[in-house]
């Protein structure tokens, strides 16, 4: 019988962080709100919001390898929303 392969599509399911300064703990002085998600293949995708709306970012690895200072936190979506408002 042969094997046959199963493509998973999988629905986004953001998280959303907060980069912040060692010595902040409010979402609402962020220097940046993140999404990250899984992407169809395993791997973490990241997005930083800017007044043009999502793109790209690397500061989500940055921050976690000690690249950048701060720390992340993690914010509802409902945080997220109200933060990127334009």
């Amino acid at each position: 019988m042969p094997i046959r392969r199963i493509e998973v599509l999988m629905d986004p399911g953001y998280r959303y962080w907060a980069w912040l300064d060692e010595v902040d703990s409010s979402p609402d002085r962020a220097k940046e709100i993140i999404r990250t998600w899984t992407n169809s293949n395993g791997f973490t995708v990241s997005e930083g919001h800017t007044p043009e709306g999502w793109n790209r970012t690397g500061t989500y690895w940055d921050v976690r390898g000690r690249h950048e200072r701060g720390y992340l936190l993690w914010i509802t979506t409902e945080d997220a929303e109200r933060l990127t408002e334009s």
